[in-house]
């Protein structure tokens, strides 16, 4: 349990004075945005500032999808690649790591059907855990203690049977997360919730923006395209017409006037 407690405090660890300088610069790039949108030139940093506004949006759904606070998603993606778990593969493990730990404790799937082998009562510890970080803790302590064939069904059961490598991450316990999570810490510039919150708003305007940019473009095209159709209509209709049987019989009256030629009588 103290290895536990010790995970929950190392991920969530305060670093305002990092947040305060970052949430800055998230401002700064909201100011260089606007520059942007007004100079064709500074396209290059407004598709930077972009890319990272995306990233922090990203990272900020990814742990809410997952139930887990930014900073510690930040510091378990650390922990995972130093075990060769890509970024991708884990935010996939992680997020079918809560789904599945989710379903386990309203009593069905996978992972209660395996952690069911377990009659200690490590696996009611596991399944009852008040969070995905304390579930995960007692998951890793439980891989712990078990040989590899049996790591890996208990990886394939957590997180899936693609996400099998999460077992480089695991099989050191919860001490083993603590310690690459400590060395997260020492290496890594951590946002916190609060600007990525800020950064996922301003990605969300973002995109509203250019749903609308996109809308108005769209029904500016398709007026454009119903005029061209309508007068590609007409003309359609002209040639059909003219094409007609007695076309220049009835146009024959309008083209003498058009050229002033009165209408003459014949006498015998």
């Amino acid at each position: 349990m103290a290895d536990l407690g010790r995970l929950r405090w190392v991920l969530t660890a305060d670093t305002r004075q990092l947040d305060n300088a970052l949430r800055r610069t998230a401002r700064g790039f909201q100011r260089l945005g606007a520059i942007a949108a007004a100079g064709f030139s500074l396209r290059g940093a407004g598709n930077f500032m972009r890319g990272a506004v995306d990233a922090a949006d990203n990272m900020q759904k990814t742990a809410d999808a997952a139930g887990i606070l930014v900073e510690e998603l930040q510091q378990l993606r650390f922990v995972a690649d130093l075990a060769g778990v890509e970024q991708r593969q884990f935010d996939d493990a992680i997020q079918r790591f809560a789904l599945r730990l989710g379903k386990a404790q309203l009593g069905f799937g996978p992972l209660l059907e395996t952690l069911k082998r377990y009659n200690d009562g490590t696996a009611l510890a596991i399944v009852n855990s008040r969070d995905t970080v304390m579930a995960l803790g007692r998951l890793a302590n439980l891989m712990a203690q078990v040989g590899p064939q049996q790591q890996a069904a208990l990886a394939a059961g957590a997180f899936g049977v693609s996400n099998v490598r999460m077992v480089g991450m695991m099989r050191g316990g919860a001490r083993g997360i603590v310690a690459g999570a400590a060395d997260a810490r020492a290496n890594l510039s951590i946002l916190t919730t609060e600007t990525t919150r800020t950064m996922e708003e301003l990605s969300d305007n973002w995109s509203r923006m250019s749903q609308n940019i996109s809308s108005s473009v769209l029904n500016m095209s398709t007026g454009v395209l119903k005029y061209v159709a309508d007068m590609v209509s007409g003309v359609d209709d002209f040639v059909l017409e003219m094409r007609s049987e007695n076309f220049w019989e009835r146009m024959f009256p309008y083209t003498r006037r058009l050229l002033g030629i009165g209408n003459s009588r014949t006498t015998r």
